[in-house]
């Protein structure tokens, strides 16, 4: 591969990546919401994800993973974060909480049960497939893995995490 092409996987990561970014940039916007104090905790972490992603493509030729980790990590990374912040972004603009966080952000969401609160637990609840990630990114970068055990590690790891936040 020459040095000034990238692989699909890393064009579609950097352009998921800005528009998280921009995503974090663009939720302050909603300062006089209903969860308007939390909308610090929105911005952060959208860019917080979008700076992970963005780094991911930079350094992908550095990471040793088949074509299909390299999509299972595109695609736990795409919903774990989006999710992650989509559900903190329906917090900041309607103010449901889903019984998610703690003081002192409390006093400003709702706990109710609503459809909006059973949408951004849902929502927050997929984030935890995001701890896959650094198992798979660990295996990749540190020694010669075979494929098969990141694929299953990452695969397993996710499934367990869904299991506990759904359980």
């Amino acid at each position: 591969m020459k040095n000034n092409q990238h692989t699909l996987d890393q064009s579609i990561m950097f352009f998921g990546g800005c528009l998280l970014f921009l995503g974090g940039l663009m939720i302050g916007v909603a300062g006089n919401a209903k969860g308007a104090p939390i909308v610090g905790m929105a911005h952060t972490l959208g860019l917080l994800e979008a700076v992970f992603m963005l780094t991911f493509a930079a350094l992908r030729s550095h990471v040793r993973f088949s074509t299909l980790n390299s999509w299972i990590f595109v695609v736990l990374t795409f919903v774990s974060f989006y999710s992650n912040f989509a559900g903190v972004c329906l917090t900041v603009i309607t103010g449901a909480g889903a019984g998610q966080y703690l003081p002192p952000w409390n006093a400003y969401v709702t706990n109710d049960p609503t459809t909006v609160n059973r949408l951004v637990w849902f929502l927050l609840q997929m984030s935890s497939a995001a701890v896959a990630l650094p198992v798979m990114l660990a295996m990749g970068w540190f020694g010669n893995t075979r494929q098969v055990s990141i694929t299953v590690v990452s695969l397993l790891s996710t499934a367990v995490m869904l299991y506990f936040a759904f359980s």
